[in-house]
């Protein structure tokens, strides 16, 4: 008989918990959708494997579930019907969700569809009733319906394959090739991985077609063997890789370990990412050190710093884009207490976003928030109507600025999960 080891044990047990959990199991007492155990690209390959689509309920991370996931009917048409994943913005991964799709926190939480490659169906914002996610339900599936089983011992091949290796590697084996293929498996896992990389590292041609990509593909964190080997040969990689793609990945490392730091709060570290901006060739440099602080402090909810970095570098800086600027100005609304800080953020909506586009409703909502946070509670509302009559009239959405009157009216604070 087959002898695996404790780790092997354990990734066993996992796997199957976790399958019995995207089953609709007759035993379970209770009715709520249960979700995947994962990252997202892990459901993306077993969803692949189980010809489902995919449901990802993206929420802000403060209440992560919701009454319509206790819906009977609900819960049977997910379960049976798709590989459901939950995920908070205020992860990692949530943040790179909400970067990719371009997602606002305003309009979470987010019910997003894929098929089961991954690629997105459809989304859909804010609550919904569980009529309305039946609805949904129903329009996206229909991609798959059962679980195939095709290791020897009962396990998809996907996990079989992957507890095979790591007996390998238990047994002693080193070769390149294998430890390549041994590295990505472990990523797709999210198992450790540096140690197999460095040892990869070590016995490879570092200049070899697969090393090259190797090393690119694993330069994710500032801190890596792969970035640091990339680090070292810019030079080398800038005659092989468009100055797009170098890039690109670079700054995808910094952004990796930012997060990372954000995670344990270290502003160390974040310090350190940051570091590396000024010593590579990288495009918009100061948007991007911004870009990077403001995520760090964003995600460790210090505002104070997170003020202090954005005024300096907003009222010396007329290159930031619109959009961008409109969102810190929203989190000064939200979040700021300082009276110089809230009324420089007042004249950034109304000198450089109304001025930019002054039908944007966004901005408008924006800019009430902030005459409200700034004292001026009449002229908010005087200017919601206006405003409101003037997105009537061109038949665009003044919902936000509907909310945002009414909370003025009643005279409370706006409250982070605005949408």
């Amino acid at each position: 008989m087959k002898k695996y080891s404790t780790f092997c044990i354990i990734v066993l047990s996992l796997a199957m918990s976790t399958f019995v959990a995207l089953g609709s199991s007759e035993t379970q007492s209770s009715r709520t959708l249960q979700f995947f155990v994962g990252p997202f690209e892990q459901a993306k390959k077993t969803a692949k494997h189980m010809k489902l689509p995919i449901f990802v309920y993206v929420h802000k991370g403060k209440t992560a579930g919701n009454n319509s996931f206790a819906h009977t009917a609900v819960a049977d048409l997910y379960q049976n019907n798709f590989i459901n994943l939950k995920l908070a913005l205020t992860t990692p991964e949530g943040v790179e969700f909400y970067k990719r799709h371009k997602l606002s926190t305003r309009e979470a939480p987010f019910w997003m569809y894929f098929d089961s490659e991954g690629n997105l169906l459809g989304i859909q914002k804010g609550q919904k009733t569980p009529k309305e996610l039946l609805h949904w339900g129903n329009y996206y599936s229909g991609m798959g319906q059962t679980v195939s089983y095709e290791g020897e011992d009962g396990l998809p091949r996907i996990y079989q394959e992957f507890i095979d290796m790591q007996n390998m590697y238990e047994n002693g084996v080193r070769d390149p090739q294998f430890l390549r293929r041994f590295a990505y498996k472990s990523v797709k896992f999210q198992e450790p991985y540096e140690h197999i990389v460095k040892q990869y590292l070590d016995s490879a041609n570092p200049k070899s077609k697969e090393s090259l990509k190797f090393i690119l593909d694993f330069a994710t964190d500032v801190n890596s063997e792969a970035f640091d080997y990339l680090w070292r040969n810019q030079s080398y990689y800038s005659s092989l890789y468009s100055e797009d793609k170098l890039q690109a990945h670079i700054k995808n490392a910094i952004n990796q370990s930012v997060i990372k730091a954000a995670n344990k709060r270290k502003v160390g570290e974040m310090q350190h990412a940051c570091s590396f901006i000024n010593r590579v060739s990288i495009s918009n440099k100061k948007e991007f050190e911004l870009e990077m602080k403001m995520q760090f402090y964003q995600m460790t909810n210090n505002w104070e710093d997170y003020i202090k970095e954005t005024i300096a570098f907003v009222e010396f800086d007329s290159k930031l884009a619109p959009d961008q600027l409109n969102n810190i100005a929203w989190n000064y609304a939200i979040h700021a207490t300082d009276k110089a800080a809230l009324q420089k953020a007042l004249s950034w909506t109304e000198n450089r976003l109304l001025k930019y586009d002054s039908s944007n409703t966004n901005y408008k909502t924006t800019h009430a928030a902030l005459l409200y946070k700034n004292g001026k509670s009449n002229k908010a509302l005087k200017y919601i109507e206006e405003s409101i009559e003037t997105a009537r009239t061109k038949g665009r959405d003044y919902g936000d600025l509907l909310k945002l009157k009414n909370i003025i009216r009643q005279k409370t604070s706006i409250p982070v999960a605005f949408k």
